[in-house]
């Protein structure tokens, strides 16, 4: 019989479809940890989570034919 397989999913991301997608949870994840850091303030993640927009993301991968 043998020990029980399980199976795993990956931790750590390097490639794939969506490890560079700028979704708004990546966004999030980001900003709270430099806010916590008291690298940005509050106005300031707020102007940083506005530019991190995946419209911008699908229009770039459409100009290189990627989509």
């Amino acid at each position: 019989m043998g020990p029980k397989q399980v199976k795993k999913t990956p931790f750590y991301l390097f490639g794939g479809d969506a490890v560079n997608r700028p979704t708004s949870d990546k966004a999030s994840w980001h900003i709270s940890g430099l806010l916590k850091a008291g690298v940005l303030n509050k106005a300031e993640g707020q102007k940083v989570i506005s530019i991190h927009r995946e419209d911008l993301y699908e229009e770039a991968l459409q100009e290189c034919g990627n989509i």
